[in-house]
Protein backbone atom coordinates (compact mmCIF):
# COMPACT_ATOMS: atom_id res chain seq x y z
CA UNK A 1 0.00 0.00 0.00
CA UNK A 2 1.59 3.45 -0.99
CA UNK A 3 0.35 5.94 1.65
CA UNK A 4 0.23 9.82 0.50
CA UNK A 5 3.49 12.39 1.03
CA UNK A 6 1.56 15.50 2.44
CA UNK A 7 3.98 18.73 2.72
CA UNK A 8 3.20 21.64 4.33
CA UNK A 9 2.35 24.24 1.56
CA UNK A 10 -0.23 21.18 0.32
CA UNK A 11 -2.21 20.90 3.40
CA UNK A 12 -5.03 23.23 2.38
CA UNK A 13 -5.55 21.18 -1.14
CA UNK A 14 -6.00 17.82 0.93
CA UNK A 15 -8.66 19.11 3.78
CA UNK A 16 -6.00 19.60 6.68
CA UNK A 17 -6.45 23.33 6.88
CA UNK A 18 -6.85 23.29 10.38
CA UNK A 19 -3.33 21.63 10.85
CA UNK A 20 -2.01 25.03 8.64
CA UNK A 21 -4.01 27.22 10.56
CA UNK A 22 -2.89 26.19 13.87
CA UNK A 23 1.21 26.03 12.49
CA UNK A 24 1.03 29.61 12.09
CA UNK A 25 -0.59 30.43 15.00
CA UNK A 26 0.95 28.44 17.69
CA UNK A 27 4.53 29.56 16.75
CA UNK A 28 7.96 28.18 17.48
CA UNK A 29 9.69 27.05 20.28
CA UNK A 30 12.90 28.94 21.83
CA UNK A 31 14.26 26.21 23.53
CA UNK A 32 14.68 23.28 21.59
CA UNK A 33 16.72 22.31 18.66
CA UNK A 34 13.19 21.39 16.84
CA UNK A 35 10.18 23.70 16.19
CA UNK A 36 7.94 21.32 17.72
CA UNK A 37 4.43 22.82 16.50
CA UNK A 38 5.88 23.34 12.89
CA UNK A 39 7.04 19.97 11.42
CA UNK A 40 9.08 20.10 8.30
CA UNK A 41 7.17 17.56 7.02
CA UNK A 42 3.74 15.32 7.58
CA UNK A 43 2.95 11.89 5.90
CA UNK A 44 -0.62 10.53 6.32
CA UNK A 45 -0.68 6.72 7.59
CA UNK A 46 -3.01 4.16 6.28
CA UNK A 47 -5.69 3.24 8.23
CA UNK A 48 -4.07 -0.15 9.39
CA UNK A 49 -1.83 2.53 11.67
CA UNK A 50 -4.59 4.28 12.54
CA UNK A 51 -3.68 3.39 15.81
CA UNK A 52 -0.47 3.66 15.60
CA UNK A 53 1.30 3.92 19.45
CA UNK A 54 4.95 2.90 19.27
CA UNK A 55 7.65 4.09 16.60
CA UNK A 56 11.88 3.20 16.37
CA UNK A 57 14.34 4.44 14.18
CA UNK A 58 15.83 1.42 11.71
CA UNK A 59 19.77 0.77 12.03
CA UNK A 60 21.93 1.92 9.11
CA UNK A 61 18.61 3.09 7.21
CA UNK A 62 16.03 5.77 6.92
CA UNK A 63 13.38 3.30 7.73
CA UNK A 64 11.38 3.20 10.87
CA UNK A 65 9.55 0.47 13.30
CA UNK A 66 6.27 0.92 14.02
CA UNK A 67 3.37 -0.74 15.78
CA UNK A 68 0.11 -0.53 16.29
CA UNK A 69 -2.07 -1.17 19.85
CA UNK A 70 -4.29 -3.97 18.46
CA UNK A 71 -2.46 -6.42 16.30
CA UNK A 72 0.94 -8.22 16.74
CA UNK A 73 2.63 -6.82 13.67
CA UNK A 74 5.50 -4.11 12.99
CA UNK A 75 5.32 -2.24 10.46
CA UNK A 76 8.52 -0.80 8.58
CA UNK A 77 7.88 2.65 7.17
CA UNK A 78 10.07 5.09 4.73
CA UNK A 79 10.87 7.80 7.05
CA UNK A 80 11.67 9.75 3.70
CA UNK A 81 7.97 9.42 2.47
CA UNK A 82 5.83 7.88 5.18
CA UNK A 83 5.32 4.62 2.71
CA UNK A 84 4.87 1.54 4.82
CA UNK A 85 7.44 -1.00 3.25
CA UNK A 86 6.47 -4.00 4.86
CA UNK A 87 3.95 -6.04 7.65
CA UNK A 88 5.74 -8.14 9.81
CA UNK A 89 3.32 -10.54 12.11
CA UNK A 90 5.34 -11.65 15.05
CA UNK A 91 2.80 -12.68 17.91
CA UNK A 92 -1.19 -13.04 18.45
CA UNK A 93 -3.64 -9.48 19.47
CA UNK A 94 -2.58 -7.06 21.97
CA UNK A 95 -1.80 -3.92 23.76
CA UNK A 96 1.16 -3.25 22.07
CA UNK A 97 2.45 0.57 23.16
CA UNK A 98 6.28 0.72 21.59
CA UNK A 99 9.11 -1.03 20.01
CA UNK A 100 12.50 0.14 19.48
CA UNK A 101 16.11 -1.87 17.28
CA UNK A 102 19.03 -1.52 19.57
CA UNK A 103 22.61 -1.33 18.26
CA UNK A 104 22.75 -5.44 18.42
CA UNK A 105 19.88 -5.34 15.62
CA UNK A 106 17.39 -6.72 18.39
CA UNK A 107 13.76 -5.21 17.88
CA UNK A 108 11.54 -5.11 21.20
CA UNK A 109 8.28 -4.66 21.23
CA UNK A 110 6.27 -3.47 25.03
CA UNK A 111 2.36 -4.18 25.78
CA UNK A 112 1.00 -2.35 28.19
CA UNK A 113 1.36 -4.47 31.27
CA UNK A 114 4.92 -4.43 30.73
CA UNK A 115 5.99 -7.67 29.18
CA UNK A 116 8.79 -7.30 26.95
CA UNK A 117 9.07 -9.59 23.42
CA UNK A 118 12.43 -9.78 22.17
CA UNK A 119 12.63 -10.35 18.36
CA UNK A 120 16.02 -11.59 16.49
CA UNK A 121 16.50 -12.66 13.51
CA UNK A 122 17.67 -16.03 12.38
CA UNK A 123 19.27 -16.24 9.43
CA UNK A 124 16.35 -14.70 6.78
CA UNK A 125 15.04 -11.22 6.60
CA UNK A 126 12.26 -10.87 8.71
CA UNK A 127 12.04 -13.98 9.66
CA UNK A 128 12.42 -13.57 13.82
CA UNK A 129 13.21 -15.96 16.54
CA UNK A 130 11.08 -14.38 19.45
CA UNK A 131 11.35 -15.11 23.36
CA UNK A 132 8.83 -12.83 25.82
CA UNK A 133 10.08 -11.42 28.77
CA UNK A 134 8.15 -10.47 32.29
CA UNK A 135 9.98 -7.35 33.38
CA UNK A 136 7.47 -7.13 36.81
CA UNK A 137 5.82 -4.32 36.28
CA UNK A 138 2.26 -4.03 36.89
CA UNK A 139 -0.70 -4.25 34.66
CA UNK A 140 -1.73 -0.81 36.54
CA UNK A 141 1.67 0.86 35.60
CA UNK A 142 -0.26 1.14 31.91
CA UNK A 143 3.05 0.94 29.73
CA UNK A 144 2.62 3.80 27.17
CA UNK A 145 6.39 3.91 25.42
CA UNK A 146 10.21 2.68 25.28
CA UNK A 147 13.34 3.85 24.45
CA UNK A 148 16.81 2.95 24.31
CA UNK A 149 19.84 4.69 25.89
CA UNK A 150 23.04 4.03 24.46
CA UNK A 151 25.09 5.63 27.45
CA UNK A 152 23.91 3.56 30.09
CA UNK A 153 22.87 0.45 27.84
CA UNK A 154 19.40 0.07 28.68
CA UNK A 155 16.08 0.14 27.36
CA UNK A 156 13.69 2.90 29.05
CA UNK A 157 9.99 2.34 29.71
CA UNK A 158 7.51 4.88 30.55
CA UNK A 159 4.14 4.33 32.47
CA UNK A 160 1.66 6.59 31.94
CA UNK A 161 -0.29 5.19 34.78
CA UNK A 162 -0.04 5.61 38.69
CA UNK A 163 2.81 4.39 40.51
CA UNK A 164 2.51 2.19 43.88
CA UNK A 165 3.56 5.31 45.74
CA UNK A 166 0.25 7.44 44.45
CA UNK A 167 -1.56 5.20 46.87
CA UNK A 168 -0.01 6.90 49.97
CA UNK A 169 2.14 9.71 48.50
CA UNK A 170 -0.60 11.27 46.46
CA UNK A 171 -0.51 11.16 42.53
CA UNK A 172 2.29 13.78 41.71
CA UNK A 173 4.77 11.21 40.13
CA UNK A 174 5.24 9.22 36.84
CA UNK A 175 8.04 6.64 36.27
CA UNK A 176 10.85 5.67 33.56
CA UNK A 177 11.88 1.99 34.33
CA UNK A 178 15.18 0.90 33.07
CA UNK A 179 15.15 -2.78 31.53
CA UNK A 180 18.74 -4.73 30.72
CA UNK A 181 18.22 -5.83 27.25
CA UNK A 182 20.60 -9.24 28.24
CA UNK A 183 17.61 -10.75 29.95
CA UNK A 184 15.11 -8.17 29.57
CA UNK A 185 14.77 -7.95 33.92
CA UNK A 186 14.49 -4.30 35.80
CA UNK A 187 18.03 -2.76 36.13
CA UNK A 188 17.00 -1.49 39.38
CA UNK A 189 13.91 -2.04 42.05
CA UNK A 190 14.16 1.80 42.28
CA UNK A 191 12.95 4.10 38.68
CA UNK A 192 15.54 5.05 35.91
CA UNK A 193 13.69 8.72 36.11
CA UNK A 194 11.08 10.02 38.10
CA UNK A 195 8.87 12.50 36.44
CA UNK A 196 7.38 15.37 39.80
CA UNK A 197 5.08 17.67 39.18
CA UNK A 198 6.89 19.55 41.26
CA UNK A 199 10.02 20.20 39.08
CA UNK A 200 7.53 20.79 36.41
CA UNK A 201 5.52 23.31 38.10
CA UNK A 202 8.89 24.72 38.79
CA UNK A 203 10.34 25.02 35.88
CA UNK A 204 7.56 26.74 34.25
CA UNK A 205 6.96 29.30 36.98
CA UNK A 206 10.51 29.99 36.21
CA UNK A 207 11.00 29.82 32.71
CA UNK A 208 7.85 30.77 30.76
CA UNK A 209 6.10 33.92 29.80
CA UNK A 210 2.81 34.96 31.68
CA UNK A 211 1.20 33.95 28.86
CA UNK A 212 2.91 30.83 28.76
CA UNK A 213 2.31 30.21 32.17
CA UNK A 214 -1.81 30.88 31.43
CA UNK A 215 -1.49 28.38 28.82
CA UNK A 216 0.57 25.37 30.64
CA UNK A 217 -2.49 26.25 33.73
CA UNK A 218 -5.28 24.79 32.42
CA UNK A 219 -3.17 21.22 32.83
CA UNK A 220 -0.33 21.83 35.24
CA UNK A 221 -2.39 24.16 37.84
CA UNK A 222 0.31 25.71 39.02
CA UNK A 223 -1.05 26.40 42.78
CA UNK A 224 -1.73 22.89 43.44
CA UNK A 225 0.09 19.60 43.72
CA UNK A 226 -2.13 17.02 44.20
CA UNK A 227 -2.56 15.48 41.14
CA UNK A 228 -0.48 14.43 37.94
CA UNK A 229 -1.70 15.82 34.60
CA UNK A 230 1.52 14.15 32.67
CA UNK A 231 1.12 10.50 31.52
CA UNK A 232 3.89 9.65 29.43
CA UNK A 233 2.86 7.95 26.06
CA UNK A 234 6.25 7.85 23.91
CA UNK A 235 9.85 8.56 25.16
CA UNK A 236 13.03 8.83 22.81
CA UNK A 237 16.71 9.77 23.54
CA UNK A 238 17.97 12.59 21.24
CA UNK A 239 21.60 11.04 19.92
CA UNK A 240 23.34 13.84 19.56
CA UNK A 241 23.47 14.73 23.22
CA UNK A 242 21.67 12.12 25.27
CA UNK A 243 18.41 13.99 26.31
CA UNK A 244 15.68 12.12 26.85
CA UNK A 245 12.41 13.45 24.66
CA UNK A 246 8.67 11.81 26.94
CA UNK A 247 5.84 12.79 25.08
CA UNK A 248 2.04 13.14 27.08
CA UNK A 249 -1.21 13.01 25.09
CA UNK A 250 -2.58 13.89 28.41
CA UNK A 251 -2.24 17.75 28.55
CA UNK A 252 -0.70 18.10 25.12
CA UNK A 253 2.87 18.14 26.54
CA UNK A 254 6.92 17.37 25.94
CA UNK A 255 9.27 17.44 28.46
CA UNK A 256 13.07 17.16 27.80
CA UNK A 257 15.29 15.62 30.28
CA UNK A 258 19.34 16.30 29.84
CA UNK A 259 21.16 13.11 30.48
CA UNK A 260 21.78 14.33 34.39
CA UNK A 261 17.74 13.99 34.50
CA UNK A 262 16.80 17.02 34.90
CA UNK A 263 14.01 18.97 33.07
CA UNK A 264 15.63 21.36 30.39
CA UNK A 265 12.63 22.01 28.11
CA UNK A 266 8.57 21.96 29.01
CA UNK A 267 6.82 22.77 25.60
CA UNK A 268 3.00 22.57 24.95
CA UNK A 269 1.94 20.32 22.21
CA UNK A 270 -0.47 22.31 19.67
CA UNK A 271 -3.77 19.83 19.92
CA UNK A 272 -4.39 20.77 16.14
CA UNK A 273 -1.23 19.09 15.36
CA UNK A 274 -0.36 16.41 17.96
CA UNK A 275 -4.03 15.21 18.07
CA UNK A 276 -2.92 12.11 20.06
CA UNK A 277 1.11 11.63 20.30
CA UNK A 278 1.85 8.43 20.98
CA UNK A 279 5.19 7.81 19.27
CA UNK A 280 8.62 9.35 19.17
CA UNK A 281 11.79 8.92 17.87
CA UNK A 282 15.22 9.81 16.56
CA UNK A 283 17.10 8.70 13.98
CA UNK A 284 20.80 8.51 13.38
CA UNK A 285 21.07 11.83 12.37
CA UNK A 286 18.77 13.50 14.86
CA UNK A 287 15.66 13.81 12.63
CA UNK A 288 13.01 13.88 15.13
CA UNK A 289 9.81 11.68 14.18
CA UNK A 290 6.28 11.55 16.17
CA UNK A 291 3.19 10.09 15.48
CA UNK A 292 -0.21 10.74 16.22
CA UNK A 293 -3.42 8.21 16.19
CA UNK A 294 -6.25 9.24 13.79
CA UNK A 295 -9.38 10.41 15.48
CA UNK A 296 -12.72 9.73 13.30
CA UNK A 297 -12.44 10.33 9.68
CA UNK A 298 -9.06 11.94 10.11
CA UNK A 299 -5.99 9.73 9.52
CA UNK A 300 -2.97 8.61 11.67
CA UNK A 301 0.00 11.00 11.03
CA UNK A 302 4.05 10.92 10.81
CA UNK A 303 5.85 14.17 11.35
CA UNK A 304 9.05 14.62 11.01
CA UNK A 305 11.23 17.50 12.29
CA UNK A 306 15.20 18.43 11.44
CA UNK A 307 17.06 20.09 13.81
CA UNK A 308 17.73 23.99 13.50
Amino acid sequence: MVNSEIRLNLLSLIGLFTIVNAISAFGQSTVLPYSINNPDTIFSLPDDLKEISGLSSYLFSENLYAVQDEKGRLYVIDGNNGEVLKKIPFWKEGDYEGVEMIPDGSIWVVKSNGNLYELRERGEEDNFHLRRHKTGLLKQFDIEGMGYDTASKLLLICAKGRPLAALTEGDIVRHVYGVHPENGLLHDKTPYLTIQLKDIQKFILENKSEEQKADFHKFFNLEKDDEMPFGPSGIAVNPNNGDIYIISSVGKTLIVFSKEKKIIAVEKLDKDIHRQPEGICFNSNGVLYISTEGKKDAPALLMKFFPK
